[in-house]
């Protein structure tokens, strides 16, 4: 499944932060400023968060502007 946003993934999948964080090897404050848009993975995190959340990679590193899944 196709989704818009890190948040979205996260819901649906009942996930937390700390829980999405620990699958990316990241600690949970860089990945809530990665799902709120205030910080930008580098290119190699994006590409595997991309992969494992179905989230665009866009959408990943421009999380404000609007891209479709």
């Amino acid at each position: 499944m196709k989704y818009n946003s890190i948040k979205s993934y996260m819901k649906d999948k009942s996930l937390t932060e700390v829980q999405l964080a620990r699958k990316f090897g990241i600690c949970q404050s860089f990945m809530n400023m990665i799902k709120n848009g205030k910080a930008r993975p580098n290119p190699d995190l994006a590409r595997k968060i991309s992969g494992i959340t179905g989230v665009p990679l866009l959408a990943i590193l421009y999380p404000r502007k609007k891209f479709r899944a």
